[in-house]
Protein backbone atom coordinates (compact mmCIF):
# COMPACT_ATOMS: atom_id res chain seq x y z
CA UNK A 1 0.00 0.00 0.00
CA UNK A 2 1.37 3.37 -0.96
CA UNK A 3 1.33 6.37 1.28
CA UNK A 4 3.18 9.47 2.27
CA UNK A 5 5.12 10.77 5.25
CA UNK A 6 4.85 14.02 7.17
CA UNK A 7 7.92 15.15 9.12
CA UNK A 8 7.79 17.96 11.69
CA UNK A 9 11.13 19.14 13.08
CA UNK A 10 11.61 20.83 16.45
CA UNK A 11 14.75 22.93 17.04
CA UNK A 12 16.45 24.25 20.17
CA UNK A 13 17.79 27.77 20.80
CA UNK A 14 20.98 27.09 18.79
CA UNK A 15 18.99 26.00 15.74
CA UNK A 16 19.84 22.29 16.05
CA UNK A 17 17.09 19.74 15.48
CA UNK A 18 16.43 17.91 18.76
CA UNK A 19 13.24 16.02 17.87
CA UNK A 20 11.20 15.10 14.84
CA UNK A 21 7.64 13.88 14.63
CA UNK A 22 7.23 11.29 11.89
CA UNK A 23 3.69 10.56 10.68
CA UNK A 24 2.90 7.92 8.05
CA UNK A 25 -0.37 8.13 6.10
CA UNK A 26 -2.15 5.95 3.56
CA UNK A 27 -2.77 7.48 0.17
CA UNK A 28 -6.42 7.50 -0.78
CA UNK A 29 -8.63 9.64 -2.96
CA UNK A 30 -11.13 10.45 -0.24
CA UNK A 31 -9.25 11.01 3.00
CA UNK A 32 -5.73 10.00 4.02
CA UNK A 33 -5.58 7.93 7.20
CA UNK A 34 -2.84 8.15 9.82
CA UNK A 35 -1.09 4.78 10.12
CA UNK A 36 1.65 5.52 12.65
CA UNK A 37 3.02 8.48 14.53
CA UNK A 38 6.51 8.37 16.03
CA UNK A 39 8.52 10.95 17.96
CA UNK A 40 12.22 10.52 17.18
CA UNK A 41 14.51 12.18 19.73
CA UNK A 42 18.27 12.42 19.99
CA UNK A 43 19.55 9.64 22.25
CA UNK A 44 16.53 7.42 21.64
CA UNK A 45 16.75 3.79 20.52
CA UNK A 46 14.88 2.67 17.39
CA UNK A 47 14.89 -0.18 14.91
CA UNK A 48 15.47 0.29 11.17
CA UNK A 49 12.40 -1.04 9.32
CA UNK A 50 12.15 0.26 5.72
CA UNK A 51 8.74 -0.08 4.04
CA UNK A 52 10.35 -1.00 0.73
CA UNK A 53 10.91 -4.80 0.78
CA UNK A 54 13.90 -4.45 -1.57
CA UNK A 55 15.73 -2.08 0.77
CA UNK A 56 17.78 -4.56 2.78
CA UNK A 57 20.63 -2.40 4.10
CA UNK A 58 20.50 -1.99 7.89
CA UNK A 59 17.13 -3.80 8.09
CA UNK A 60 16.14 -4.89 11.64
CA UNK A 61 19.19 -3.29 13.25
CA UNK A 62 18.82 -1.43 16.54
CA UNK A 63 20.25 2.09 16.50
CA UNK A 64 20.73 5.09 18.78
CA UNK A 65 20.10 8.48 17.15
CA UNK A 66 22.97 10.98 17.54
CA UNK A 67 21.84 13.84 15.29
CA UNK A 68 19.71 14.68 12.28
CA UNK A 69 21.12 15.55 8.86
CA UNK A 70 19.26 18.26 6.92
CA UNK A 71 18.92 18.77 3.19
CA UNK A 72 19.66 22.08 1.44
CA UNK A 73 16.39 23.69 2.60
CA UNK A 74 16.57 22.51 6.21
CA UNK A 75 14.35 19.42 6.23
CA UNK A 76 15.65 16.43 8.21
CA UNK A 77 16.08 13.57 5.74
CA UNK A 78 18.65 11.34 7.45
CA UNK A 79 19.64 10.48 10.99
CA UNK A 80 23.23 9.94 12.09
CA UNK A 81 23.05 6.81 14.22
CA UNK A 82 25.21 4.39 16.18
CA UNK A 83 24.45 0.72 15.61
CA UNK A 84 24.02 -1.34 18.80
CA UNK A 85 25.32 -4.61 17.35
CA UNK A 86 28.83 -3.46 16.41
CA UNK A 87 29.15 0.12 17.71
CA UNK A 88 29.78 1.69 14.30
CA UNK A 89 28.19 4.92 13.16
CA UNK A 90 26.21 5.50 9.99
CA UNK A 91 23.25 7.26 8.44
CA UNK A 92 19.73 6.01 7.80
CA UNK A 93 16.64 7.64 6.35
CA UNK A 94 14.40 9.04 9.08
CA UNK A 95 11.38 7.46 7.41
CA UNK A 96 12.97 4.00 7.92
CA UNK A 97 13.00 4.32 11.73
CA UNK A 98 10.37 2.50 13.78
CA UNK A 99 9.62 2.15 17.48
CA UNK A 100 11.65 -0.46 19.29
CA UNK A 101 9.44 -3.18 20.75
CA UNK A 102 10.95 -5.02 23.70
CA UNK A 103 10.20 -8.71 24.16
CA UNK A 104 9.25 -9.89 27.63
Amino acid sequence: MRGFNNINAYKDEQGEIVKIQLQKYTASYEKPELITSLDVVIGGEYVVKPENPLKLKHRDRIVTVHKFVEDHIGNPIKAAVKFKDNGRVGRVDVTDLAALEYKK
